[in-house]
C-alpha cells in the first residue's frame, strides 16, 4: 500500500520511498518487501531475477537461520 501510494500518487523520490519503506517499515515487512521486489522484476518482464530474488533470498536466509543456530550452540 505505501509503496504504490508513495510511487504512483504522491510521486515521492525513489531515495525517500526506499528509506521509508525498508529503513523504517522493513523491520516490520521485510517479506513484503521481497515480494514487492520480486513483482516489481516481474511486470519489468526479468523473470529470471525474480526468481533469483525469490530463490537467492530464501536460500540466503536460510544459511543465515542456521550459520546463527551453530554459532549460538557453540558459545
Amino acid at each position: 500500500l505505501f509503496l504504490t501510494l508513495s510511487e504512483e500518487r504522491f510521486l515521492w523520490p525513489s531515495e525517500l520511498r526506499v528509506l521509508v519503506a525498508i529503513g523504517l517499515l522493513g523491520a516490520f515487512t521485510t517479506f513484503s518487501t521481497l515480494t514487492w521486489e520480486t513483482l516489481q522484476l516481474m511486470e519489468a518482464r526479468d523473470v529470471v531475477g525474480a526468481l533469483l530474488n525469490m530463490v537467492g533470498s530464501l536460500i540466503i536466509g536460510m544459511l543465515a537461520v542456521y550459520g546463527g543456530v551453530v554459532a549460538a550452540r557453540l558459545l
